[in-house]
């Protein structure tokens, strides 16, 4: 069991995998132990039926998981926040939302 996890730009590679991909985190941390999030804003822009960064939230908290502080929208790029891992009960089944494609622009 840790103490701390990393969980940066996860999702750009992975996004089918969002649910899996926290659940692991919240199976490796101790009651206590804290996840760092920094992920890619676009991603989470709530249109068509994609996920927000709330909803994301939401679901992390249904995985047992609660938000540190608040979320850092700051960055004109990404997000971050801290989760919490919140009980070592099993987590509830999650209806998890999409997540919006990854698109980069020409430089």
């Amino acid at each position: 069991m840790f103490d701390a996890s990393l969980f940066l730009r996860k999702l750009t590679h992975i996004s089918s995998l969002a649910h899996s991909s926290l659940l692991n985190k919240n199976q490796v941390l101790k009651p206590g132990g804290v996840c760092w999030i920094a992920e890619v804003k676009s991603r989470f822009d709530g249109s068509t039926g994609v996920a927000s960064i709330d909803s994301f939230i939401t679901a992390a908290t249904k995985l047992g998981f609660k938000l540190q502080g608040s979320v850092d929208t700051k960055n004109k790029m990404f997000f971050t926040c801290r989760l919490v891992k919140s009980t070592s009960d099993r987590p509830e089944n999650v209806n998890w939302p999409p997540l919006k494609a990854c698109t980069y622009k020409k430089r």
